[in-house]
């Protein structure tokens, strides 16, 4: 008898108007691992080749529900190309639905931290009808439908991010599925604006930049069948596990959880509870994803620009600087008084503060006698002063923007403010915080916003053995 219900409702929905309705697309629990599922322009996200496959199995216990399967694959290549590929196969029913398509994206990168993305699939599709479900396959209603249907399929996508907020508009389809046809390649209509599909995500970091919460939202506007929307929120902690919860309008709530393997796989299991909304489907809905990512992330393709969005790797990138490192050398013979040599690392060196510089040693020189050198020898001692540039980060404990003077750095914040504590009981004023860039704790012992008279303030710091190693930070 169900079997019977299913099957009339299935008909009604195939033969109505001798084409199908404009479905909603093929939407999964877990859309967030896999932004290229739902947009092509995403092609290339992970910053690496990477493969996604997830089983999806709809209302388990209902004869004819819902089982999706799907593969894709997508990486960036170079020059803000990327490429990407599916697999999808779909059982409704007496429908079975497979299909392959094909991905070519592009990128424009206004900033290291900002990039618009292009993307344009093709591919063919499959649909077959299972006479051997049917107990009267001559009925008026399917006797038209061939037993297969092989159809051209393609959708569109833009997105656009900014950090790690993602902003994105697709057309799934660009044709309506027509079942009564008698030749193959037949499609319906062009209809690319029957639905489009809106996302919207961004990754709040938190703690030691290791853990995250991540908001999703999609909008499918879709001119025939009723618009809906799905919100999601994930708890990511410490690069290993995630958990987390969806809702799908008139569909019911999901919980999922999630765990990653070594930076390269990542494993997850959703259950949706069901909807009382619609009679005869609160079942319950399983799907399971696998991702696996390969080799490096490629941070010179702007496909992926230089921030990524990965469930994979989850660690928190921030753009290079792309500051040239200059290395300057002076030696200075035949001058009385002779000065040391300051290297300067990844900073030009500017003439003004290169002048108060030298006007410190000359005035140093009466304290300390080991820099006094006779007139036309050589400088024997060499003083290199390291200097780094990185961008501020977002944790709770960041060193906020300026130029610090450095006197000691820690992986843990205990050591840290067990030094701080030292040289405050010494009676230094110092202070310490947290650089995300270099996952490191800052002890530093002067700040400012200016570096005009910096360097001169570096050299009397490391004037006093204690500091004799300070090195200069720019956060920026």
């Amino acid at each position: 008898m169900v079997n019977r219900i299913v099957f009339i409702i299935a008909v009604i929905i195939l033969t109505h108007s001798g084409q199908v309705f404009p479905q909603i697309s093929p939407s999964s629990s877990m859309f967030f691992v896999n932004l290229y599922q739902i947009n092509p322009s995403y092609a290339g996200l992970e910053g690496r080749p990477v493969f996604n496959l997830s089983h999806r199995q709809q209302w388990v216990g209902i004869d004819g529900a819902p089982v999706t399967t799907r593969l894709t694959f997508d990486m960036p290549i170079k020059y803000g190309v990327s490429a990407g590929a599916e697999i999808y196969s779909d059982e409704r029913s007496i429908l079975r639905t497979n299909s392959v398509t094909f991905t070519v994206g592009y990128a424009v990168q206004f900033s290291p931290k900002s990039t618009l993305r292009f993307g344009l699939s093709g591919g063919v599709g499959f649909r077959n009808i299972d006479f051997d479900q049917i107990e009267n396959p001559s009925d008026p209603a399917i006797q038209d439908a061939i037993d297969n249907n092989v159809y051209l399929d393609g959708n569109f996508g833009i997105s656009f991010q900014t950090g790690y907020f993602l902003f994105g508009v697709a057309l799934p389809n660009f044709f309506e599925p027509n079942l009564n046809n008698t030749n193959s390649f037949e499609n319906g209509n062009f209809a690319p604006l029957d639905e489009i599909l809106f996302n919207a995500s961004y990754r709040f970091y938190f703690g030691l930049d290791d853990m995250f919460f991540e908001p999703s939202l999609i909008y499918r506007l879709n001119q025939v069948m009723p618009d809906q929307f799905e919100i999601a929120g994930i708890f990511y902690l410490k690069n290993l596990i995630w958990f987390g919860g969806s809702y799908r309008q008139e569909y019911g709530a999901t919980a999922m959880l999630g765990l990653t393997i070594n930076k390269q796989f990542m494993i997850g299991y959703s259950y949706g509870i069901g909807s009382a909304k619609l009679p005869g489907i609160g079942a319950s809905t399983h799907e399971i994803h696998l991702s696996i990512a390969l080799g490096k992330r490629n941070q010179k393709s702007a496909a992926s620009s230089e921030i990524f969005v990965s469930y994979v790797d989850t660690d928190r990138v921030y753009p290079d600087q792309r500051v040239k490192q200059q290395k300057e050398t002076k030696a200075i013979s035949k001058v009385t008084p002779v000065t040391p040599i300051i290297v300067e690392i990844e900073e030009p060196v500017e003439e003004e503060e290169e002048q108060v510089v030298q006007e410190e040693v000359r005035t140093s020189e009466h304290d300390d006698p080991r820099l006094v050198m006779t007139r036309g020898r050589k400088a024997s001692n060499v003083t290199t002063i390291r200097s780094e540039t990185v961008y501020e980060g977002i944790s709770d404990f960041e060193l906020p923007k300026g130029n610090y003077i450095i006197v000691g750095e820690y992986k843990d914040e205990s050591e840290a403010r067990q030094y701080y504590t030292r040289l405050g009981n010494e009676g230094y004023r110092a202070e310490f915080g947290y650089v995300s860039r270099k996952r490191m704790w800052m002890v530093y012992i002067y700040r400012s916003d200016s570096k005009i008279g910096f360097r001169k303030k570096v050299l009397e710091t490391r004037s006093n053995p204690d500091f004799k190693d300070a090195w200069i930070l720019s956060v920026l």
